[in-house]
């Protein structure tokens, strides 16, 4: 039988307003040291701007990186196939030698 597909919902960017609610909250004086509401907080604002929980958390957690922790974003880097090989070679042969020490180390 052929399978059944959900059709994907389609993600709605959060409108100008709800952000702008979203940024006051976080960047708020009494919450800036302490960025993660309560229930009881997140339930107001669920209400307030019409917003689902997974769809706060995840907001929250994102924007508390970027806007609290700009200088921890994370690099992307190219690597050629030939350092990415020898990576990953060593990786493995790093934890053959470190297998081999443990077992050496446990029946010495």
């Amino acid at each position: 039988s052929p399978e059944i597909k959900k059709a994907k919902q389609k993600i709605v960017p959060l409108s100008d307003d709800q952000v702008k609610y979203l940024k006051d909250w976080l960047f708020d004086p009494k919450h800036i040291l302490n960025p993660y509401p309560t229930d009881e907080e997140k339930t107001v604002i669920m209400k307030d701007i019409g917003i689902e929980r997974k769809r706060l958390d995840g907001w929250f957690m994102k924007n508390r990186q970027r806007a609290l922790h700009p200088e921890v974003q994370p690099v992307k880097m190219k690597w050629r196939k030939l350092d990415q090989d020898h990576w990953a070679d060593f990786r493995k042969n790093r934890y053959m030698l470190e297998a081999t020490s443990d077992l050496l180390l446990m029946y010495a």
